[in-house]
């Protein structure tokens, strides 16, 4: 009797390891596609893209999946700086996409208050139902008002949509093979310029243009785990070997990137 309860459990783990095996091959792998652009009009400082004239100081920082266009303008003027988002854009291959959209930003603000801050029935919950949201909604404005000495965000646009493929490029890459394609400005696959109109508050007749170009000077394709990589999480220069945190190992301002997996079965 013993001996059949043993083999019974040998075939419960044994199938149980199939099952695991044979539905964690069906599912597909994670890949990442990189792009580094280059531009003669920004200079990396830190961890941002920068541009500087008497007036204003702008700005970017690329990194996100499928790029983010968004920037940072700050008013370096002793007067008010007023961004015409109806006269700025972002120009994609040609393709003008004007920054004024009557867009709703929507921000929500959650706080918690927990048992100790709390009497009677309220200390039978937990802090998650406790929770209290503040929802502010904000409507686009077509100019944006910067007082002298502050900055503002101006919101952005993705800057490419789907991943590139050519024949010279791999994109089912493992961890030993890296696929990588170098392009000149005339050979780039996306081209892309930022082209911001404001004037100062004491000279409104003089609409001064601010144009930023972009070219995608590289593209590598990635395995996940080429890409993404752990670590304690630190703090004061404390580390907690407990608690670890994901990380993208090749973060830079002047890149970006696009998610895919090998769903579709080819190589390229």
């Amino acid at each position: 009797m013993k001996i059949e309860i043993l083999i019974m459990k040998i075939l419960k783990s044994t199938i149980q390891i199939l099952l695991l095996t044979m539905f964690t091959s069906c599912m597909p792998s994670n890949y990442y596609q990189m792009c580094t652009t280059t531009s003669d009009d920004v200079n990396k400082k830190n961890s941002n893209l920068v541009y500087e004239n008497p007036d204003v100081r702008i700005t970017y920082n690329l990194w996100s999946e499928h790029g983010n266009s968004s920037f940072w303008v700050h008013n370096k003027s002793n007067t008010d700086v007023l961004i015409d988002l109806n006269r700025s854009h972002l120009i994609i291959n040609g393709v003008a996409h004007t920054y004024f959209q009557s867009r709703i930003f929507t921000t929500i603000d959650e706080s918690s208050i927990s048992a100790g801050q709390v009497s009677g029935l309220a200390n039978r919950y937990s802090k998650s139902e406790l929770s209290i949201k503040h929802t502010e909604e904000k409507i686009e404005q077509e100019q944006v008002r910067i007082p002298p000495g502050a900055a503002k965000k101006v919101t952005g646009f993705s800057i490419m949509k789907n991943i590139y493929r050519d024949c010279d490029l791999i994109r089912i890459t493992d961890r030993k093979e890296n696929s990588m394609k170098k392009f000149t400005k005339d050979a780039s696959p996306l081209v892309f310029s930022n082209l911001i109109t404001y004037r100062r508050e004491n000279n409104d007749a003089v609409l001064q243009k601010i144009e930023h170009e972009f070219y995608i000077s590289q593209i590598i394709n990635y395995p996940a785990g080429s890409f993404i990589d752990t670590r304690p999480i630190e703090f004061c220069g404390e580390k907690n070997s407990e608690t670890v945190e994901e990380y993208y190992k090749f973060r830079d301002p002047a890149s970006f990137f696009i998610k895919y997996t090998n769903d579709n079965g080819f190589r390229h």
